[in-house]
């Protein structure tokens, strides 16, 4: 089956879907040094690409959002071109993301995280 993912359409598209979407993945990742031989992006890839083979297991009934490219790695900023986000910042635009999808009728919201120091404000974001 075809995943959907929300990068990949547009939006008449997305439109004629909509009622069959039962809910959405958010892949959350990080921005971040791994060792000398891995990319900033290693993270973040693996969740999207995670999210994206889930999507193709449960198709129209899963839309695969964009990922989160930045998270919380301030125990990496010792290494050039680490980007981290402050906690407050990064819980606050979990939940602008999931109350934008509400607005459309998504109401299921599934974070798959990518990204170890994530973890402590991805709690606070489902439990809230």
């Amino acid at each position: 089956m075809k995943a959907l993912v929300l990068d990949e359409l547009i939006w008449p598209d997305l439109n004629a879907v909509l009622p069959e979407i039962k809910a959405a993945v958010i892949p959350a990742g990080s921005c971040e040094q791994h060792g000398p031989n891995t990319t900033f992006n290693t993270d973040t890839a693996r969740a999207y690409s995670f999210s994206k083979m889930i999507g193709e297991r449960f198709g129209k009934q899963l839309l695969i959002c964009p990922p989160l490219s930045y998270g919380i790695s301030v125990h990496h900023m010792s290494f050039p071109g680490t980007i981290t986000l402050r906690c407050e910042t990064y819980i606050h635009m979990l939940i602008d993301i999931a109350v934008a999808l509400g607005k459309h009728g998504i109401k299921r919201i599934i974070y798959l995280n990518g990204h170890g120091g994530n973890t402590g404000s991805l709690n606070v974001v489902i439990n809230t």
